[in-house]
């Protein structure tokens, strides 16, 4: 069944590829929320862009495992990431 924010996933990507292309098409299409703000695909887009850059100054490269760790609503997650974001 498709639903009007239905997209076209390619066959194989990353997250960011998915979140660049969807910055691409719908820049202004809400991406993500948290708490009371709210985040377009454009400016999620620029985010990712600003810590992969921060990464990079940091010394990271292609192919080095991350751990990223968050607080969201009062708990604690934590996600291991691959390189590049």
């Amino acid at each position: 069944m498709t639903t009007p924010d239905a997209i076209e996933l390619p066959e194989f990507g990353t997250i960011s590829d998915l979140i660049r292309q969807q910055a691409h098409n719908a820049p202004q299409r809400i991406a993500l929320v948290e708490g009371g703000r709210k985040f377009n695909y454009a400016t999620l887009d620029a985010l990712m862009d600003r810590v992969a850059a921060a990464l990079q100054r940091d010394g990271l490269q292609v192919g080095d495992t991350i751990a990223i760790r968050g607080q969201l609503e009062g708990r604690c997650d934590q996600t291991l990431a691959r390189w590049p974001y």
